[in-house]
């Protein structure tokens, strides 16, 4: 997916009054870069996936939230039942429900910490 400024420019010119938008995709640091690029500032974000680029811009103030699917736990959850029904024959439900997690500024350090956690690379400073 390429981002290119007019769409944005489009929508900024047609709704002068916009004070928010919701990027539903990984995505949302090119919309970023495409906005500082056009001087559009006074306008929350909300983004989705905890991608580097994007907890970069959590971390910096550029983005107000960003909705995480927690990938690493998908993935767990996914070997589990797999394992699970091949070793043990245990049939899996049909609808599996798994948790988000909603990340701010004051709250990503969590994140963070629980990722390293899970990846064996959680130091104690």
């Amino acid at each position: 997916m390429i981002v290119t400024k007019a769409p944005l420019n489009q929508i900024f010119n047609t709704i002068p009054a916009l004070a928010g938008i919701f990027i539903p995709s990984s995505r949302t640091s090119a919309v970023i870069d495409c906005f500082q690029e056009s001087g559009y500032k006074n306008f929350k974000i909300i983004g989705f996936d905890n991608t580097p680029q994007n907890m970069t811009y959590l971390k910096q103030g550029a983005v107000s939230f960003l909705i995480s699917q927690k990938p690493f736990e998908q993935g767990y959850e996914a070997i589990r039942i797999m394992t699970d029904f091949l070793i043990k024959g245990k049939t899996p439900n049909e609808k599996i429900y798994l948790p988000i997690d909603i990340l701010i500024k004051e709250n990503v350090m969590y994140n963070d910490m629980n990722q390293a956690m899970y990846e064996g690379t959680l130091t104690n400073k």
